[in-house]
């Protein structure tokens, strides 16, 4: 239909000026394409317009765009875990959690664990925290931060130095930044002179 072509056109726009960072643009289009309230659109053009709110952190205005998203299609999960940033940003960190779940357990895709991870530690749940960084698998991109992220919780909250400090080797050899793998080393190397004078385990610098 007629109605469908322009709002494909504003969809097509509005993903192109996403593409250039011109997040300002991208508002601008994908609300032109809602006005043209195309139903098979509408969905699609709430997520681009969701990701151009986050980026201009009008955190206020992506939730209530993403949740009308999520009204539509209830099991897209990128709608969901803009959603979930949204409400993170906003303070509501149970809110945040579940959607963070919600979008996990559409897509599985292990990246989402280590916002989930980062929920649970932000709600003081550092063991639920811990397995659910746990879960990302071996040789995807994200387990070094996730072995990170683990080692921080391990040493700073849980006491548990021994895995923390596995969990710290493990995040250095995967570093791609040889920077970054010498930052980790080195911090390392502090804890386990610390523990060597029996200072007990300091707290990992994040």
């Amino acid at each position: 239909s007629g109605i469908g072509r322009v709002a494909l056109w504003c969809f097509d726009y509005a993903t192109l000026f996403g593409r250039l960072g011109r997040f300002d643009l991208v508002e601008e289009w994908a609300r032109r394409g809602l006005r043209v309230d195309a139903p098979r659109l509408n969905a699609r053009l709430d997520i681009v317009l969701a990701y151009a709110l986050l980026n201009m952190q009008r955190y206020a205005a992506a939730e209530s765009v993403s949740a009308a998203g999520i009204r539509l299609a209830p099991r897209d999960h990128t709608i969901r875990l803009y959603h979930a940033t949204a409400l993170h940003e906003l303070g509501l960190k149970e809110e945040a959690l579940k959607e963070y779940t919600a979008s996990y357990d559409l897509s599985h895709d292990p990246q989402i664990l280590l916002n989930i991870g980062a929920s649970l530690s932000g709600l003081g749940r550092y063991e639920d925290a811990v397995q659910a960084l746990d879960l990302v698998p071996t040789g995807h991109p994200n387990r070094g931060d996730a072995r990170r992220d683990m080692a921080v919780i391990l040493l700073n909250h849980l006491q548990r130095p021994a895995e923390g400090l596995a969990a710290l080797r493990e995040a250095a050899s995967l570093a791609d930044d040889p920077g970054q793998a010498r930052l980790l080393q080195d911090e390392i190397a502090r804890i386990e002179a610390a523990m060597r004078k029996g200072q007990g385990a300091p707290r990992v610098k994040r």
